[in-house]
């Protein structure tokens, strides 16, 4: 399967998990992190393991939350 099918397949699956996180700043650069972690993946799956996607649920949504996390560090930071 090409990636963009896969995108496109997958991209209301990023958008639960942006809702569920409660996103509401800087969607669109959330969304593009939730696709590279879809792309990534896609990379790393190994079909002998389990179903796609469950693991690309959990990945992507712990790409995201770790992103979380660097942004809210960094604007916590004092000027």
């Amino acid at each position: 399967m090409q990636f963009e099918q896969l995108a496109t397949q997958y991209t209301p699956m990023i958008h639960r998990i942006m809702n569920k996180l409660h996103i509401y700043k800087n969607k669109e650069d959330y969304h593009q992190i939730g696709l590279i972690a879809l792309w990534e993946a896609h990379t790393k799956f190994d079909s002998a393991k389990g179903a796609f996607p469950p693991y690309a649920y959990s990945y992507i949504q712990g790409r995201i939350l770790n992103a979380l996390t660097k942004d809210a560090a960094f604007s916590d930071k004092p000027s």
